[in-house]
C-alpha cells in the first residue's frame, strides 16, 4: 500500500486538504496529516481548527532516530 503525507500549515485551504485526503483514502492510500507548526492543532484560512496526526518536526525526528541518525546543535561536527 502506498503512503502519503499531507502537510498542513497555518492558513491552509481546508477544502483542498480535506478533498485531497478523502480521495487518497478512497483509493486505499494510507494518509498521514502532518502539522507544519509547533503543535498538532492547525487553523485554516477560514479559522477552522484541524488536528493533524503528527507534527512535521516529530515525524522527522522519528525517521532520523529509526535510521540511527542524531541531530547535533548547529556548529558542531
Amino acid at each position: 500500500m502506498a503512503n502519503v503525507a499531507v502537510l498542513l500549515a497555518p492558513g491552509f485551504e481546508e477544502a483542498e486538504a480535506i478533498i485531497t485526503i478523502d480521495i487518497l483514502r478512497r483509493l486505499n492510500i494510507h494518509v498521514e496529516t502532518l502539522a507544519c507548526a509547533d503543535s498538532r492543532a492547525v487553523v485554516s484560512y477560514h479559522n477552522i481548527p484541524m488536528v493533524a496526526d503528527h507534527t512535521l518536526s516529530d515525524k522527522i525526528e522519528n525517521v532520523l532516530r529509526r535510521r540511527g541518525i542524531t541531530r547535533r546543535p548547529a556548529g558542531q561536527r
